[in-house]
């Protein structure tokens, strides 16, 4: 018995020991144990500034000891480090964790500002306004908000000379408050000014336009003057440079803003001085690109800029295929092309009035005086006009030479085949051309008489009417109506002679077998053949003059430049 009682002792002590294990597994070690060792190791990472760990062991703890305070503790010290580091996503999600106080709400704030600057610096404007819009409180920092907007705009702007740029910056701006405008108007007035300091006419306007935009009230006015004044200073710039092209866009984007405070910007009577000044020194396209923008009411514009676009119509000379002239705005005259004989030099005319080239490379110079002179190839005597006096205007053509008298006569040396000098009869005669092997007169009534080779129509004129001026070409003939229309007659083979719906129509000149007009508006129009490219005039919109070769056609830029069409071998200028 003695042994069954032992036996029944063991069996309740290993009991006992069961429960006494169970209850330590079970409820001792996790409620007394465990937290108070997790609750240690948290405490020790806290000490060892590893305090997202320790955050986290804390919060694992629920409501053991003061294991919630500290796990926001520890969560507002890791965001106090992940701040002061730049990790402003990471300190705004530790921030939040922490239930932070007003403090670190602000601080919370803080981080989406920053987070958002740093967006608009690396040019991400949409996620920027995305961390802009996770700001609990913006009211409390609306300053700091349109700020960084502005930032986000500069950046925009800094990147290029491009009207888009502007436009994505006005974007970006256009949230701010009415508060942060006068900052905003005068930023995009100074990258106004800066784009025309290299003459980005466009992006300049798109900023001036935005500064206008943000800007109201009496500082609108100011602003306006200044803007004004800006466009002014570039086209003065850009005068005194001979860039005529930009001048004329400065002051024609000068117009498009009003200027109400009546300040020191240059008046119309002013500008019209100035470039008065500019034609008396010689400088035509100088002053064509003021008066150009002057307002089309102005009175006084009219006749100086008729006399100067009849100087740029001068200028340009084209004859053969292989030569033509210049005649340059000091009145000297100059030869290009490889065409011209070894022996031609350049006229030695000062003041020359006019220049005119024909076919068989030669030409003729007018003087201011009314005497001209001829160069190049003498054959056929159409260089004999050193008796010639009181001449106006002077023709080419293939084998002729025609001088106008102020008289209204018409002068005629060369060949004669055709009677295409028989010229003598004429009279009360305006405007001159030749041909081939043909002449034209304009009458004072508006007429065309014309002689010589008939072969194809082209001396057809009888039937023109309301006439100012014509051209010809090899067996073509061209005439401009007093309203800007064009008529035309002889050889067709080509389409040279497709005039009809032209319009606006203010100078034209005939190549060999093509047709060119220039248009008000400095665009120009093309007809005929275009086997060289000679027709290729589309995209011009600064042309002044023309005149059509065999194959090729000169077009005189309103900045003074002559470009050529078509198949032309430039050689060298002539001596």
């Amino acid at each position: 018995m003695r042994v069954n009682k032992n036996i029944y002792v063991a069996a309740a002590i290993a009991a006992a020991a069961i429960v006494i294990m169970s209850l330590y597994v079970l409820v001792i070690s996790p409620k007394l144990i465990e937290p108070a060792d997790t609750y240690s190791k948290a405490m020790s990472l806290y000490a060892q500034g590893d305090y997202v760990r320790a955050a986290l062991r804390f919060e694992s703890l629920g409501s053991y000891s003061d294991a919630e305070q500290n796990a926001r503790d520890a969560w507002k010290m890791a965001g106090d480090e992940a701040f002061n580091a730049g990790r402003y996503d990471e300190a705004s999600a530790c921030y939040t964790r922490s239930e932070a106080g007003v403090e670190d709400r602000r601080k919370v704030g803080e981080c989406f500002i920053l987070q958002a600057e740093n967006a608009f610096k690396n040019g991400e404007f949409d996620k920027a306004e995305i961390y802009l819009s996770c700001i609990g409180d913006p009211d409390a920092f609306a300053e700091r908000i349109d700020a960084a907007r502005i930032l986000g705009a500069r950046n925009a702007l800094s990147g290029g000379s491009e009207k888009e740029q502007v436009d994505r910056a006005a974007d970006v701006i256009a949230l701010c408050r009415e508060e942060a405008y006068p900052e905003i108007s005068e930023l995009f007035f100074e990258h106004g000014n800066a784009m025309l300091e290299d003459y980005h006419i466009e992006a300049a306007y798109s900023a001036f336009a935005a500064a206008k935009r943000f800007s109201n009230g009496e500082a609108a006015d100011e602003l306006l003057g200044r803007i004004v004044g800006a466009w002014n200073d570039a086209a003065n710039r850009a005068v005194a440079a001979g860039d005529y092209e930009n001048a004329g866009l400065c002051m024609e984007m000068a117009e498009n803003f009003e200027d109400p405070s009546g300040s020191d910007n240059p008046s119309s009577d002013e500008r019209y001085a100035q470039a008065v000044e500019l034609y008396d020194n010689g400088d035509i396209f100088g002053a064509f690109a003021l008066l150009s923008a002057l307002p089309e009411d102005y009175a006084e514009v009219s006749e100086l800029l008729g006399n100067i676009r009849s100087r740029m119509q001068r200028m340009p000379a084209a004859g053969g295929s292989r030569g033509y002239a210049l005649l340059s705005a000091d009145g000297s005259v100059g030869l290009f092309g490889s065409g011209w004989g070894e022996d031609t030099q350049t006229p030695n005319v000062r003041n020359a009035a006019a220049v005119a080239v024909g076919r068989e490379a030669f030409g003729l110079v007018l003087s201011e005086n009314g005497t001209v002179v001829g160069f190049g190839d003498d054959g056929m005597g159409k260089l004999n006009v050193g008796d010639w006096t009181d001449i106006i205007a002077i023709a080419c053509g293939g084998k002729h030479s025609l001088g106008l008298r102020s008289d209204g006569t018409v002068a005629a040396v060369g060949w004669d085949m055709y009677g295409q000098r028989e010229t003598a009869y004429w009279s009360y005669i305006v405007a001159i051309a030749a041909g081939e092997n043909t002449s034209y007169g304009v009458t004072t009534a508006g007429k065309v008489v014309a002689i010589g080779d008939n072969s194809v129509g082209q001396c057809d004129v009888g039937g023109w009417t309301d006439i100012k001026t014509v051209s010809a070409g090899r067996a073509h003939a061209v005439g401009i109506t007093n309203d800007g229309h064009a008529v035309a007659c002889g050889d067709n083979s080509k389409g040279q002679c497709a005039v009809e719906n032209w319009a606006n129509i203010v100078m034209l000149s005939c190549g060999a077998e093509h047709t060119v007009a220039l248009h008000g508006d400095g665009t120009l129009v093309a007809c005929g053949s275009n086997a060289n490219g000679e027709c290729d005039v589309s995209g011009i919109t600064d042309a002044v003059a023309v005149s059509c070769g065999d194959g090729y056609t000169l077009v005189l830029l309103a900045n003074g430049t002559c470009r050529v069409l078509g198949s032309f071998d430039p050689g060298q200028p002539a001596e």
